[in-house]
């Protein structure tokens, strides 16, 4: 991810290789340097540093994300063990920090009732006017709310855009969140019993990722 705001990458190029160089088994630079390389069109060793890359995507080396794994051309296969690495190596952190995490269990175990909404709680920095935003502003008036219950959890600033407006009167409940702690904001949650929580940012700026772990 430090690459991705810096203007210099030609610079950035070098410290990558350089990075390589120094620690082979650096699996994350060497992921960042193919993604690059994509990215300022340097294509003179590109089917070799790709091939190398989904080598190491098969062998389960860590250090590439599922959002920059968009950027590589490859198989569903490949994608599926970009994910399942990154989960392997979020597990024992979940693992060794959950005593520390809440004191509630989800009060959902044997699924939903005939005559009871689904209830979906949608976690995002986004639902301004931000492609997110424009994307979901009409999705949620089109959901059919005799079967599905929305909460969406807003963790941006209040902007009075329309965008933003028109979604708070599309949903259930609208709770804005910028900079809540995140035990507070799990626990928020919680106090709605959603059956299914969604966070609409991935692994891009704004996510609250850990309030799934929560």
């Amino acid at each position: 991810a430090v690459e991705m705001p810096h203007p210099r990458l030609d610079e950035c190029v070098t410290y990558f290789r350089h990075a390589v160089r120094l620690k082979p088994d650096f699996h994350a630079a060497y992921f960042s340097l193919v993604h690059l390389l994509g990215r300022v069109c340097d294509w003179r060793t590109w089917d070799e540093d790709l091939g190398t890359a989904r080598r190491m995507i098969m062998e389960g080396k860590a250090g590439l994300g599922p959002i920059f794994a968009l950027a590589f051309p490859l198989t569903d296969e490949e994608m599926c063990r970009v994910t399942r690495t990154r989960s392997q190596e979020v597990i024992p952190i979940i693992n060794a920090t959950r005593p520390y995490f809440v004191p509630w269990e989800p009060r959902y175990g044997n699924g939903i009732r005939a005559d009871e909404r689904l209830g979906l709680a949608v976690i995002s920095a986004d639902f301004n006017y931000k492609p997110v935003g424009q994307l979901v502003r009409h999705m949620f008036k089109m959901m059919d709310r005799t079967r599905f219950e929305i909460f969406c959890f807003y963790a941006d600033s209040i902007d009075g855009s329309h965008i933003l407006v028109d979604i708070a009167h599309s949903v259930d409940e609208f709770f804005p969140v910028k900079g809540m702690e995140p035990l507070r904001l799990a626990e928020l949650v919680n106090n709605e019993q959603p059956h299914v929580l969604i966070d609409f940012n991935g692994y891009t700026e704004g996510a609250r990722l850990e309030i799934g772990a929560l």
